[in-house]
């Protein structure tokens, strides 16, 4: 029993000792990989991909990958992409990195049934 006793309390101290890791990594900017594609707006097979080939570094705890966003965002918003994207929001182009913003006045107006190839067929005619 008494062996028991040291064998359970060694387990609870290597327990507390690997769940501060977990805080550490946690504490240090590291999230799943779905939370990280899901605040940067990318797919998550996308970066599941990119993880597994070695192109985003990650920590991989118990089967779960773990990612910093900013990792993410330098492989998939490289510099000059982000400074775009900032410029294009402040002018009011577009509304975030993946949602166009709605344009003022439409200049196709396609009749009720008729798609866009259908009116280019016509035009060419």
């Amino acid at each position: 029993m008494y062996e028991n006793n040291i064998a359970l309390a060694d387990e609870f101290m290597l327990t507390q000792q690997k769940q501060a890791l977990i805080d550490e990594i946690t504490n240090a900017g590291y999230v799943t990989l779905s939370v990280a594609a899901k605040e940067e707006g990318i797919p998550l097979s996308t970066l599941s991909q990119a993880v597994s080939q070695h192109r985003v570094p990650a920590l991989r705890i118990t089967g779960v990958k773990f990612v910093r966003c900013q990792a993410v965002r330098a492989y998939f918003r490289p510099k000059s992409q982000a400074n775009i994207w900032h410029r294009l929001i402040a002018e009011g182009i577009i509304t975030g990195p993946t949602e166009p913003k709605a344009a003022a006045s439409d200049p196709i107006t396609m009749p009720p049934g008729i798609c866009l190839s259908e009116i280019a067929i016509q035009e060419r005619r």
